[in-house]
Formats: C-alpha cells, structure tokens, sequence
C-alpha cells in the first residue's frame, strides 16, 4: 500500500521536476531567478509548512520518544555516513579537494527539497515532516559546524550563527504550539497553512531546473559518481538500519516504524543541492557537485522505493 504511494509520490515530484527543466530551458527561469526561487522556498514557504505541519500534531508518548531517539539517531547515521564517505573517496582515488565534496554529499542529502514533501505524503498529519525537522535540526548542526569547518579552515567566525535560522524558529514555533495543544485559528490554517503546501511544487520546480546545468552523457563516465550513488542512495542507509535493528534486539529503542523509516530514508536522500552553492562559495569543484547531485537525484527515483521496501522487511 505505502510502495504504491511512494511510487506515485515519485512519479508526481518526476513530473513537476521536468516542468522546472522545460521552465529553465525555454528560459522562464533565469540563473537568478532559480536563485530567488531557492530563497522562496528556505525562508517563506518552508518556514510555514514547518509551524502549521508540526503544531496540527496531537501530542503523544509514542510521537515524543519517537522525535527523541530520531534526534540521538540522527547524529549516528551522520557518522556511519562520514566514515562510509571517507571509504569511498579512498577506493575511488579522489584527490583532497574532491574528496571533501564526495564526504559531505555522502553526509547530506537533499532532506528539504525532496524528503520534506514526500514523507508529508507519506505520513500525512504532520507526523513525517515533525521527524524529518529533527533529522534536518540534527543535518543542519553538522553542516553549518564541521562543514563549514572542512571547506574553509582558516575562518569559522559566524558558523553557529547559521544553526538559528527562520527554519529552525519555524519548528521551535511549531513544537511549542504541538506541546501546549494551542489551536491555531481557521483562517490562519487555510492562508499559511495552503502557503506552506506550495514547497512541494516550487521544490521540484528548483530541483528541475538544477539539473539542466549537467550534461547527461558525460554522467555515466565518471566512474566517482557511481561509487556516491551506490554508497549514499543503499549501501550506508541499509548498514544504519541494521546497526539500529542490532542494537533494537539488545537494548530496546523506543522509536516508532514511521520514525525509523524517516530516519533510514533520510540517510538515504539523494546529494544535497545546498552543497553545491557552498562548493562555489569557496572555491571547490562545483561541476562535480553539480554531477553528484543529478546523478543521485536520478537514480533515487529507483533507490527510495526500494529502501522502503527493505526498512519493512527488516523492521
């Protein structure tokens, strides 16, 4: 039942993405406003698919140790994630530089862009999102430290400054409103509440039009971006979950199979898009980032069916 969910979630984010290539081949959208469109989405849309998602919740113990343990577990998969990356990058033979655009496109993936919308379909109610905010909070506390740290050692003035952004005040807002049960008035829900539920769209439509500055047939020579998909998109998410599951038979983990199922997911998210700015940000290899971030997009169409069908068969 959820495959075939999945599976249509997949097959609506496919069209929507090709409409963002169409728009950006016909030029409807620019380098600048993709741009402006990526912004849209961060600091308007976002933030109140977040607050209005996460404060509909009806607390329960169930929802709260669940968030808990995704919040601790998140910072293991992270890991798991790191040490895979460096691994790769090694039995690849990536060159330093290179090698810090493999690790972190192994540690982040694209959790907003994509994970967001399709675990608010698959989990609707806010459930999925309200995990896939901790997953993020935990991503975002990692990218903005060492990240930063591993692409420009030579200043970290305002790092920390990044972790409290309108994203993360959107899902503080959003709890407080979840754990005093506040009823948010109607009209509230129906004006940001509709706003919110537009990220879906306008994410595709930015993803769509990323992937147009990658040419297709040289993807399939770089013998790197193989190694990124296999190990990001399968091989690290499933190694997670079988720790996790290990761990579950000796010390049991209080967290729900939908908890499990966003954290295992999320580890699995396609490259994340946000690296590929900080790539040019400082300096790095931005065509590869560009690269690694088509080539797992792509093929994720196949892989997150597929890590939804192993997490239940497992778990």
């Amino acid at each position: 039942m959820h495959i075939a969910i999945i599976l249509n979630q997949i097959f609506i984010l496919a069209l929507l993405v090709l409409v963002g290539i169409i728009a950006t081949q016909y030029k409807i959208i620019t380098q600048e406003g993709r741009l402006v469109l990526a912004k849209v989405i961060i600091n308007v849309t976002l933030p109140f698919l977040l607050a209005t998602k996460i404060a509909h919740l009806k607390p329960t113990a169930q929802l709260i140790e669940s968030g808990l343990s995704v919040f601790v577990l998140s910072f293991f998969a992270i890991s798991i994630l790191y040490f895979s990356g460096r691994r790769s990058a090694k039995i690849v033979g990536l060159n330093i530089e290179d090698s810090k655009i493999h690790l972190l496109h192994t540690m982040f993936g694209n959790i907003i862009f994509i994970g967001f919308p399709l675990f608010d379909a698959l989990f609707p109610g806010g459930e999925g999102l309200f995990y896939a905010a901790i997953f993020q909070l935990s991503s975002n506390s990692v990218l903005w430290t060492a990240g930063i740290m591993m692409l420009d050692k030579k200043s970290t003035k305002n790092v920390f400054s990044k972790l409290l952004n309108i994203n993360t005040i959107a899902f503080i807002i959003g709890v407080s409103l979840f754990a005093f049960s506040v009823k948010l008035p109607s009209f509230i829900i129906m004006s940001f509440g509709k706003l919110g539920e537009t990220t879906i769209y306008l994410s595709m439509l930015y993803i769509g039009s990323i992937l147009t500055q990658s040419r297709f047939k040289s993807l399939f020579q770089q013998k790197y971006l193989y190694s990124i998909g296999l190990n990001k998109l399968i091989l690290s998410p499933i190694i997670i979950l079988i720790i996790i599951k290990l761990v579950d038979v000796v010390i049991p983990i209080p967290i729900s199979q939908n908890a499990l199922t966003v954290l295992v997911m999320q580890s699995g998210m396609p490259c994340m898009a946000i690296v590929v700015m900080l790539c040019a940000e400082y300096g790095y290899n931005a065509k590869m980032a560009s690269e690694n971030l088509f080539f797992t997009t792509l093929f994720s169409v196949i892989s997150i069916p597929f890590l939804y069908w192993f997490i239940g068969i497992v778990w």
